[in-house]
């Protein structure tokens, strides 16, 4: 596969059934993903999870993707929405936590 295809070349191949393709995004936009989840989340650990999740939901989602759009926006609001949903479980697990406590 061609690392220097267009995105929207590689999301139709992937379309079509080559997993590779869909590799070669991965390579292309893992790092940045993973910069921009690690502003907001501090473990390493949970960014390569968030990133690796943002990446199954697109891989599931690619059949509703609009082609004649740009891909990494749409990535980019798919790893917002993962690292919103990351507080909004960290959260409910400090408030069982704090409730835990307060009961003992």
């Amino acid at each position: 596969m061609r690392e220097t295809a267009a995105d929207n070349e590689l999301i139709l191949e992937v379309r079509q059934g080559n997993t590779e393709a869909f590799s070669v995004l991965i390579r292309r936009y893992q790092a940045r993903l993973r910069a921009f989840a690690a502003h907001y989340v501090a473990d390493r650990d949970d960014v390569y999870d968030l990133v690796q999740d943002v990446f199954l939901e697109a891989f599931r989602n690619l059949e509703a993707f609009d082609c004649e759009r740009d891909f990494a926006p749409w990535l980019r609001s798919l790893c917002r929405h993962r690292v919103l949903n990351y507080f909004r479980q960290v959260r409910t697990h400090r408030t069982a936590v704090e409730s835990l406590v307060r009961e003992t």
